[in-house]
């Protein structure tokens, strides 16, 4: 006689966790929600064509043109450091009675920046340079924030009270950088105090932010995707840079802010990842759970453990991808530059 436990096991992921690298973070319990979804990819041919950057980059409010001139108090990159899946096969927990059935996966993916900060930082500084001549190319003056403090009291209090001036910031699962002099909004009620300094000096407040991926769980595969089953639950992990929707920029004028954010995460085919290292794998570990829990059950009903049916575990594994500096800073860049002339095609729509 046969007996079905549906019994699920779960050794704790933990195990593999704390064996993990630190990342740019230095924590590795605090996770970044990555895109599940398959990013796409930008024909840089289309950029500047408006419809083409209508249907990357969405535009809510408006106070854009109430000035010939902008000002960028604010300029962040924000660049994920851990990502994180989990997957169980639905189909086979609910109709799969045999062992692993029910098998529950877990990936961590961890990309470690701490002895590339500097790098991190130069990539925004170029960043931020670039899209200041983006927007003086519309035949806007770009005027630098420094210059805007040392007249405007409304700006002085702006910043004091809406910014965080630390250049790189630990935000657990990331690291965001700003760029030189300049700092990131640290409150989400910041747009009536910007348009009191847009009107105090005339100029419209634009605040860029960029968050910057190492890779996609799902997706379209290349050859240095790894794969990962645990019976029928499957993850599969890409490094690829990639600039995650909802980046762009946020603005304001004299009594309207406005905002230009990407609809959908974009992807580069430009390869950075020299190699993807495992850690913390705990598959074999609940394997050997499993059968000591067939034989604990068996025991418990008097028979073999051949007739004891449907022991499922949770398992979890881990990789670090090292990178090529140079090679990830021209991806970054090279993705950066294709997203930036997509915002500022849609910022030309709107003037």
């Amino acid at each position: 006689m046969k007996f079905n436990r549906s019994l699920l096991l779960f050794p704790l992921f933990a195990t593999a966790c704390s064996s993990a690298p630190k990342g740019g973070n230095g924590e590795v319990d605090s996770i970044y929600p990555t895109t599940l979804s398959s990013p796409a990819r930008i024909e840089d041919t289309k950029v500047a064509d408006v419809k083409y950057a209508k249907d990357w980059v969405g535009s809510v409010g408006g106070g854009y043109d109430d000035f010939k001139r902008v000002t960028i108090p604010a300029y962040t990159i924000e660049f994920i450091t851990s990502v994180k899946d989990v997957n169980q096969n639905k189909m086979a927990a609910m109709f799969d009675k045999s062992d692993g059935g029910k098998n529950i996966l877990d990936m961590q993916v961890v990309l470690p920046v701490d002895a590339h900060v500097n790098l991190l930082r130069e990539i925004t500084n170029e960043s931020y340079a670039r899209l200041k001549g983006k927007f003086a190319k519309l035949g806007l003056e770009v005027v630098d924030w420094a210059d805007i403090k040392a007249k405007s009291e409304n700006a002085r209090e702006f910043e004091q009270d809406k910014l965080d001036m630390t250049p790189v910031q630990n935000k657990g699962g990331s690291l965001s950088v700003a760029a030189d002099g300049l700092g990131r909004l640290n409150s989400i009620f910041w747009n009536y105090s910007a348009a009191s300094t847009s009107r105090n000096a005339e100029v419209v407040v634009v605040i860029p932010h960029f968050t910057v991926g190492f890779g996609y769980f799902g997706g379209e595969p290349t050859p240095q995707t790894v794969t990962e089953a645990h019976g029928p639950a499957k993850l599969q992990f890409t490094p690829q840079v990639q600039i995650y929707s909802g980046s762009g920029l946020k603005t304001s004028g004299k009594y309207e802010g406005g905002a230009l954010s990407l609809g959908k995460s974009a992807v580069t085919d430009r390869a950075y990842a020299t190699k993807l290292e495992k850690f913390g794998d705990t598959l074999a570990a609940a394997k050997e759970h499993e059968e000591n829990a067939r034989r604990l059950a068996a025991a418990n009903h008097g028979t073999t453990t051949e007739n004891i049916q449907g022991i499922s575990s949770r398992a979890g594994t881990g990789y670090e991808v090292k990178m090529d500096p140079a090679k990830f800073k021209a991806a970054v860049l090279e993705q950066l530059n294709l997203v930036e002339d997509l915002v500022i095609a849609r910022y030309k729509n709107e003037l």
